[in-house]
């Protein structure tokens, strides 16, 4: 499996990358993300265990990471959630919001206008999650409130584990693909798509773009919020090394199926999923997994793809995680005023709650 990644594009070199919870772990860990490396900076406030799930959707809204849906586990299958989170990095705080109209497993999330937009997420179809809901941020913290509106805008099919992304103040999806839950079970039955869609206010209906090369299932996309667009992973076999990554130019409506690929070994390739991958400064960085996603063996190393010079390398920081599915969202650094860690240990946990 892997998990989407909220991104942040911006003239500063640093960022924070904040790591949240996932698969049995309610820990949240800070690092800094500048030149082409990652560093872990100290271990952040826990998640309230009434919190703890797994595969929310997530975007950002200024330096505030808001969580939403994903699922928990019942006795004999899973419950699907509707509930809504926003972690105030600034505050180093988690406020509870108003639970969606609608439970999404995985839902596609992304803030625009001062809005926050829930779309998709695994259910089952009989849920509608071709519907869109969105909140304004500030309102929804009045509990008293009904504050998520459906959209009259719907998606043209049910998608399923797909990441949104917003550039110039359009919306960007690439499909997943649909997906419908059996008895509330995982695995999902995921369908690939090599569908890609864009929508931005205004519009009445999404508007179907170029098709990607290779039909994906699980995969990243990251943006630069200028005018490329990258989807990485989910690509195995004969296309690892054409294919793993693909840049579409949004000027041109264009695919490209770059022939490079992180230096894995070559029975490696097979058995890896990307765990998550984020884009900062024209690097992406790339973490791996391999086994059951509850159960995984993670790659130690971190794997970055400089995007102008077409070289890879390996970040200075290991992987000393046994978590998936978590939150991970990038904040830019603001030097007149850093999020504290004062209060935090002095070296990386290595527990099961460690994130990275």
């Amino acid at each position: 499996m892997f998990t989407r990644v909220t991104y942040f594009s911006d003239l500063l070199t640093a960022a924070y990358l904040f790591v949240i919870g996932g698969a049995n772990s309610i820990a949240t860990n800070v690092y800094l993300v500048e030149h082409g490396n990652i560093t872990w900076l100290c271990r952040g406030p826990d998640l309230d265990t009434k919190y703890e799930w797994t595969e929310a959707g997530f975007t950002t809204m200024g330096s505030d990471i808001v969580m939403a849906g994903g699922y928990t586990w019942g006795q004999t299958s899973i419950q699907i959630q509707p509930r809504v989170v926003t972690y105030k990095t600034k505050h180093r705080v988690f406020d509870e919001m108003k639970l969606m109209r609608i439970a999404r497993n995985s839902p596609a999330m992304f803030s625009l206008e001062g809005r926050v937009y829930a779309v998709g997420g695994c259910m089952p179809k009989e849920l509608k999650s071709w519907k869109m809901e969105y909140t304004n941020l500030q309102v929804n913290m009045n509990k008293g409130r009904k504050t998520w509106i459906y959209s009259n805008v719907e998606l043209p099919f049910d998608v399923c584990y797909s990441s949104a992304v917003v550039v110039n103040g359009a919306v960007y999806i690439c499909s997943s693909g649909g997906s419908s839950l059996r008895r509330n079970i995982i695995p999902h039955t995921i369908k690939s798509r090599k569908s890609v869609i864009m929508w931005k206010p205004g519009m009445l209906e999404w508007k179907s773009l170029e098709e990607m090369h290779i039909a994906r299932q699980l995969h990243c996309t990251l943006t630069n919020s200028l005018d490329t667009i990258w989807v990485v992973g989910s690509c195995q076999g004969d296309c690892w090394h054409d294919g793993f990554i693909e840049q579409y130019s949004i000027a041109n409506n264009r695919w490209q199926k770059l022939k490079t690929a992180p230096p894995l070994r070559e029975d490696e390739t097979q058995d890896y999923h990307i765990n998550f991958c984020i884009y900062w400064d024209d690097h992406i960085y790339i973490t791996f997994f391999k086994g059951k996603a509850h159960e995984p063996e993670i790659h130690p190393l971190v794997h970055v793809y400089n995007t102008c010079t077409g070289q890879w390398h390996k970040s200075n920081t290991t992987v000393q995680s046994k978590t998936t599915f978590s939150v991970v969202s990038v904040i830019p650094v603001n030097r007149s005023s850093p999020v504290s860690h004062s209060c935090l240990p002095s070296q990386p946990p290595s527990d099961k709650h460690s994130n990275l």
